[in-house]
């Protein structure tokens, strides 16, 4: 029995690039099923205050598989 080294670089090789891909491909097509929740911060500085005005939006939209 031979242990070859070699060939178990190239298998960690091979791993790390099926895994790339598969990573590649994932941000490429994925889609979320179900409510996506957006929420949105705005903090206003156009002028100088004492209490910074900040304002909160949550928007929840449903998304269908078509």
């Amino acid at each position: 029995m031979v242990l070859e080294i070699s060939t178990i670089i190239a298998m960690l090789v091979y791993l790390l690039i099926a895994w790339g891909l598969e990573r590649i491909v994932y941000v490429l097509f994925y889609r979320p099923r179900g409510p996506v929740s957006v929420r949105q911060t705005i903090v206003s500085d156009q002028a100088p205050q004492l209490v910074p005005v900040e304002s909160t939006q949550t928007t929840v939209t449903k998304h269908t598989s078509v």
